[in-house]
């Protein structure tokens, strides 16, 4: 083992007293339940009192970068065997972390390690020793856990809470102090949080219209709450389970008064008592639950509180969200917590405190895709709406508000961001979503149209189109026990983003930047879906659009909904907006323009807010060109459009998505079709200059029907035109479709 002598430029360590710390090679006192932490034994203690790049790290003058320190990039030390890892497991906090790092690793088994082995400790310094490993070599096996040794004076606030813990609870359920502990922070601290709630429900301080008052040992529905206006409440998502099954008590018309004198806690599920128990205990009252303040069996009062869920978990002070369903019998216990808890190795009095953390923990916990409840259609705007989230059920307790991700022993919760390689893949968070929004230019029609030929602005633009499409990808995955409300249980997400941005709403999209969002198409033989067009078999339909037949043809809530096959293909997203050089030099491009939208024949700036849930009626006018077509079918049952004006044309490609796939003859194929051109752009290559010609024009529209309606259009499907000439100088300067055939510039209403 190398030993580093300390450098000059650190001050000696002599007040540091090690005695600070609590040494023992015996747990000490703890309230049932809890397990101390920070304790060590004496051979880690020696390692803590002893290590000389620990005193650089606590009391160094200077930056502590490597290059203030020559010498120190790449230290070990002994932490003595195996043996003596395992005589310390459970009741050193270090030694409990170290083994905890290897006991994850696949086909580790600790008591079948060599107990003779030694245990080394390597440092690698890159400004802080954030490249810890602790390794165990023998003749057979040779592995290492991750660690980083951090040092703050200012510590994280978050961190500091959990390096002040002396105990810990072994159960989530019992660790209420850190609950109000983060609770009470965000209250106190973060001004965006208290900033969002008031924007996103534009200062409306209202109470919802029923909610369960839990005072005392029981439960009761107050129907009248125009004088708690002024009251704090929390609410409540969660998945109903089996109804079959008996754990699902809810609120009928004949049950109301009974409700309003008491709901006997012991009718209601596993998860329903949790969150009063949680709300009694962070000292709150009030609690809003769907299924007991909505009156099921009443069309009318349903309808009335579901377009309300943007006021009522916009106004809740905290949102608890029961990851499981209440049949769920799985325990989800933590072994220890000092499998994941920082360890303190010295107290900064004086100078800095020195920890050891994971670097990489394997929090299987944290992996958001694995947590049911965020399947569920009604829980993504649940999750979005409400400022603050504390999501229960799992063997830890994980915080989210719109400035941090938290989680109950490991501090920093980033592990849960689940991210893609492919933006239009990624999950984004409500500090996303603001922080785009926020970077907006001022809402006006057709911003894609006229926008300024400024980089800033057109990549805001373009951040937009990639986040709102990547959403709506990720809202269509999530499962709705009935499809028909798939429109609605977006309505209060919707209203809130309205609410933020100041952009009007049509039916899953936005009107000033409509353009790019009318260019999805699905088909299961799309970049997403790699099964053949007619191979529906292994595939469900879960809706074929005739559930949410009021959606518009235009609207990508008309698409088609099936068990595996439910991401739709974004084209502009695909080949504008993805497309780094071309982003920056689309001046050029044709937009059609957007003239207006209409609701039953009037202007849709003078729609009710019913517009959030309400499609009827809704219509698009745009100002665009247009060419007859025909639509096609092959041998192989596959619906293809043929434009005849554009016939022959050299370098031209036509590509071409039906949006109904299960068109299976001729015969039902509609007649009168034309083709509605809303883009054109050109694409330069990355190696050229300014003035070189463009490699690529790509135009992209809709294929259209007359509807029932007169003069009216639907929606059948996308094209999207490439030229690929082998010549790239002899493009046209101008606009390419000009060159190609006698376009008709038209209005069209599209329904």
């Amino acid at each position: 083992m190398s030993m580093v002598s300390p450098p000059a430029v650190y001050e000696t360590g002599r007040n540091h007293k090690p005695s600070q710390l609590t040494v023992t090679t015996e747990p000490a006192r703890t309230e049932p339940d809890s397990v101390p932490v920070h304790t060590l034994c004496a051979i880690c203690s020696a390692f803590a009192d002893s290590c000389k790049e620990l005193d650089v790290l606590q009391f160094a003058k200077y930056d502590i970068k490597i290059e203030n320190f020559p010498g120190l990039a790449d230290v070990q030390y002994s932490l003595g065997t195996i043996q003596q890892l395992l005589s310390g497991y459970r009741k050193c906090h270090l030694c409990t972390l170290i083994l905890s790092s290897w006991k994850f690793l696949d086909g580790v088994v600790l008591e079948e390690l060599d107990p003779s082995a030694e245990v080394i400790m390597n440092l690698q310094m890159k400004e802080s020793w954030n490249r810890v490993t602790v390794t165990y070599s023998s003749a057979a096996e040779d592995f290492g856990g991750r660690f980083r040794i951090p040092c703050s004076e200012n510590l994280d606030i978050s961190e500091a809470y959990l390096l002040r813990l002396r105990t810990s609870p072994r159960h989530s359920c019992d660790n209420v102090p850190i609950l109000k502990h983060w609770l009470n922070t965000c209250l106190r601290d973060h001004g965006g949080c208290r900033s969002f709630q008031t924007k996103s429900t534009l200062g409306r301080r209202e109470f919802p219209t029923r909610i369960l008052d839990v005072m005392g040992d029981r439960t009761k529905l107050v129907c009248d709450t125009k004088s708690l206006q002024e009251s704090e409440y929390v609410s409540l998502s969660h998945m109903w389970g089996n109804p079959n099954n008996g754990h699902q008590i809810c609120l009928k018309e004949s049950l109301v008064s009974q409700f309003r004198k008491d709901i006997a806690e012991d009718t209601l599920s596993k998860i329903y008592r949790e969150a009063i128990r949680w709300t009694r205990l962070l000292g709150y009252r009030y609690i809003w639950i769907d299924s007991l303040c909505i009156i099921q069996d009443s069309k009318t009062d349903w309808n009335h509180e579901a377009s309300r869920m943007a006021l009522v978990y916009g106004n809740a002070v905290l949102n608890m969200s029961y990851l499981f369903p209440p049949d769920d019998e799985h325990i989800r216990e933590r072994e220890d917590p000092r499998y994941w808890m920082p360890c303190i190795l010295r107290v900064g009095k004086p100078g800095r405190t020195v920890w050891i953390a994971h670097s990489n923990p394997p929090a299987s916990w944290l992996k958001q895709d694995a947590w049911p409840l965020l399947k569920r259609g009604w829980v993504y705007q649940e999750r979005m709406l409400c400022t603050r989230n504390i999501y229960l059920g799992h063997s830890n307790l994980v915080w989210e508000c719109n400035a941090t991700h938290l989680d109950e022993l490991l501090s920093n919760a980033k592990h849960t961001e689940l991210s893609s390689n492919d933006k239009r893949d990624r999950y984004y968070t409500k500090g996303d979503l603001l922080f785009c929004l926020q970077n907006l230019p001022p809402p006006r029609l057709n911003l894609i149209v006229d926008e300024k030929d400024e980089d800033c602005e057109w990549f805001s633009l373009s951040a937009w189109v990639t986040m709102w499409t990547a959403i709506v990808n990720d809202y269509r995955l999530k499962a709705l026990s009935f499809e028909k409300d798939r429109i609605i249980a977006f309505a209060g997400f919707a209203r809130m983003v309205s609410n933020l941005s100041g952009l009007s709403y049509v039916a899953g999209s936005w009107l000033e930047t409509l353009q790019p969002f009318l260019l999805w198409s699905f088909s299961p033989h799309s970049a997403y879906d790699k099964t053949p067009q007619r191979d529906l078999s292994s595939k469900i339909l879960v809706d074929d659009g005739s559930a949410i037949s009021s959606a518009p043809s235009w609207s990508w809530f008309s698409a088609p909904v099936y068990d595996e096959a439910r991401k739709l293909k974004w084209h502009a997203d695909s080949f504008l907006f993805e497309d780094d050089t071309a982003r920056f030099k689309c001046k050029h491009c044709y937009w059609a323009r957007v003239l207006r939208a209409e609701h039953n024949g009037e202007d849709l700036r003078d729609a009710q807010d019913s517009l959030f849930y309400d499609f009827d009626g809704l219509r698009i006018v745009l100002d665009c060109v247009v060419l007859p077509a025909k639509l096609t079918m092959n041998k192989e049952l596959k619906v293809g459009l043929r434009i005849e004006s554009l016939m022959g044309t050299e370098g031209l490609q036509l590509q071409y998505d039906h949006d109904d796939p299960d068109v299976n003859t001729v015969d039902n194929l509609p007649d009168g079709a034309i083709v509605a051109m809303i883009a054109e752009f050109r694409k330069f290559s990355k190696e050229t200059e300014d003035q070189s010609p463009p490699v690529q024009h790509i135009l992209m529209g809709l294929a259209l029907v007359p509807s029932a309606d007169q003069n009216t259009w639907k929606r059948i499907g996308l094209w999207v035109l490439e030229m690929n000439p082998a010549d790239p100088s002899s493009y046209y300067n101008g606009p390419l479709y000009e060159t190609l055939a006698a376009w008709s510039q038209k209005q069209i209403h599209i329904v």
